[in-house]
């Protein structure tokens, strides 16, 4: 009878961490704060030497590839949207059971932003409070994962989602086609796509802006007890694990930081004295640096509030100001020296030019102007709104894929989503390519044109230089 017993206990302890277990391989990975804790368990063991922690800011505001481009390491961005301090220490914790990072950057809108659920992140019960986006319920079942959901007594509610998806496992061919699916980009390369985000505020959205920042309070900007602990208690785990901390600010719209500067600097002045007291502790406050960044660095979004996002210029701005502050700073030596080709990795550094081929492709037509292969440059008016591109070349493979890159300087690449190749209608090998894209969404100067022609299956990149360089006036 013992024995009996001594079995079906077992077996239910059995049942019950493979029904937890299994809940991961549900989730739906579409959101990018699925994708980062993906990309932290696809991550070989160990082989990290950067990671950032933070919430939405953090997510759209740092490329990970231009990071790594130009300061040589392998970066994971694992940000979650409404994240609070306690909710980075907590991510912070399972990221460091897979990996070493030598640097971790720590992204302080939590710690800035007036919400209350930053400020007073626990309920009266002393449980904490989730943003809606949840992210226990993205993370494996394991230990840190058990705690976690233990301590605020939600362990069946985070770790449920065998049964919230009941539908995928009772149509087993839906399930097994959504993780066939899945095979396809790493979750690292599928957050570099989703965060290529061009439409920024329009006038609309500045007239919806001025209307709410009235209610915005420098008085309720502030660091409070509750976060001051955890994020001593980050510090404790940088100096008990060995590693760097990079105290982070991503810019915000100008409009906002002039309306409660005075919460921006008071707040920012909080984190440089706390940082001030740990030799491993740095700070970098791009927003006070540039107080805010205009309109045309920030996200169109549904609802308009104190919280912005960059869109993928304003991402390159502030991604290119922390990867050079990473080099000047830390002498980070990477654990693995990878083969893996990025666009990035190779137009941010100057001999690119040792790689182009030597045959030059002619722009056709830009913005309805035809004939302009006959020029050296083509430049855009004042009016634009938009730049349009089209030409034609030849392929070296017909199953490879094309994008089209703007480099202005070492600090200012802009590399385009892959574009569609449209066949010519005659029967040679040439395919036609088409791209707009709104012109404030460069920054004015000089461009070169390049356009990089990818052969996924062989991690190779040829580069095809434009003949006509752009001027953006």
């Amino acid at each position: 009878m013992i024995k009996l017993a001594i079995k079906s206990i077992l077996f239910i302890i059995l049942a019950i961490t493979t029904i937890f277990c299994l809940g991961y391989y549900m989730i739906n990975f579409n959101s990018t704060s699925a994708l980062a804790f993906k990309s932290l368990y696809e991550q070989p063991k160990n082989s990290a030497d950067i990671i950032i922690i933070g919430n939405s800011h953090s997510m759209r505001g740092i490329d990970t590839e231009i990071i790594d481009a130009k300061c040589k390491t392998s970066t994971l961005n694992i940000s979650i949207a409404e994240t609070s301090i306690v909710e980075m220490y907590n991510n912070l914790r399972e990221v460091l059971a897979y990996q070493k990072p030598k640097l971790v950057i720590i992204e302080c809108w939590p710690l800035i932003g007036s919400r209350r659920v930053y400020n007073l992140p626990f309920n009266k019960t002393g449980e904490i409070i989730y943003s809606q986006y949840n992210e226990v319920y993205f993370k494996k079942f394991g230990l840190i994962n058990i705690e976690e959901s233990i301590e605020n007594n939600r362990l069946l509610e985070e770790n449920i989602s065998f049964i919230d998806n009941k539908d995928k496992w009772q149509n087993l061919e839906k399930w097994q086609k959504e993780i066939k699916n899945r095979k396809g980009l790493s979750a690292k390369e599928n957050i570099h796509n989703k965060i290529k985000l061009l439409r920024s505020y329009d006038s609309t959205h500045i007239k919806a802006f001025d209307s709410i920042k009235a209610t915005f309070n420098s008085d309720k900007m502030y660091i409070s007890d509750a976060e001051k602990q955890y994020l001593a208690k980050i510090i404790e785990l940088s100096k008990e694990y060995d590693f760097k901390l990079l105290m982070l600010t991503v810019p915000v719209y100008d409009e906002h930081y002039k309306t409660v500067e005075e919460g921006f600097i008071k707040t920012s002045k909080e984190i440089e004295e706390i940082a001030s007291k740990h030799e491993n502790v740095y700070t970098l406050d791009i927003n006070k640096k540039f107080k805010g960044l205009d309109y045309t660095h920030f996200l169109k979004e549904k609802h308009i509030t104190e919280n912005q996002h960059l869109t993928y210029k304003g991402i390159i701005k502030t991604t290119n100001i922390t990867a050079n502050f990473i080099k000047e700073n830390f002498s980070i030596q990477p654990y693995n020296k990878t083969n893996y080709i990025t666009p990035e990795k190779i137009l941010y550094h100057t001999d690119w030019q040792n790689r182009i081929s030597k045959d030059s492709i002619n722009i056709l037509e830009f913005n309805n102007k035809y004939e302009v292969f006959k020029n050296d440059t083509i430049s855009t008016i004042p009016k634009d709104r938009t730049i349009s591109i089209k030409s034609a070349f030849t392929p070296t493979n017909s199953e490879n894929k094309i994008q089209l890159a703007f480099i202005k300087d070492e600090d200012f690449v802009f590399i385009s989503k892959h574009i569609e190749k449209l066949k010519k209608s005659n029967n040679s090998n040439e395919v036609k390519f088409n791209i707009s894209l709104p012109k404030n969404q460069l920054s004015k100067g000089n461009y070169s044109l390049i356009l990089i022609e990818e052969n996924t299956s062989s991690n190779n990149f040829l580069l095809h230089p434009i003949k006509q360089k752009l001027i953006l006036q």
